[in-house]
């Protein structure tokens, strides 16, 4: 865990393992952890842009994962780069967003 301003920005690193030397995207996954006003916001203009996930397939606000104490969404870069926006402001979610 890495953190240059106390603790209130951290980057963690894993080491990816697999079998066989081959593993799948969510072991490649940069997650940004963002309070739910700022999850609102992003899922807000994500609507507007063309957004894939790792099939190529076009990602909506439709696409929110329920992590029964977080909401997320997942998606790709234009290189294949597999990101995650999360909050754990479950209940803000559920009062202001129909998931």
């Amino acid at each position: 865990m890495l953190s240059a301003d106390e603790g209130n920005t951290k980057l963690a690193l894993f080491r990816v393992t697999s079998q066989n030397n081959q593993s799948n995207n969510k072991d490649k996954t940069v997650a940004f952890r963002t309070d739910g006003a700022g999850f609102l916001s992003f899922l807000s203009r994500i609507n507007t842009h063309k957004v894939f996930n790792e099939k190529n397939e076009r990602i909506t606000s439709r696409n929110v994962v329920d992590h029964d104490k977080a909401y997320s969404i997942y998606f790709c870069d234009p290189y294949g780069n597999r990101f995650e926006i999360t909050t754990y402001d479950h209940e803000q979610i559920i009062s202001e967003f129909a998931v």
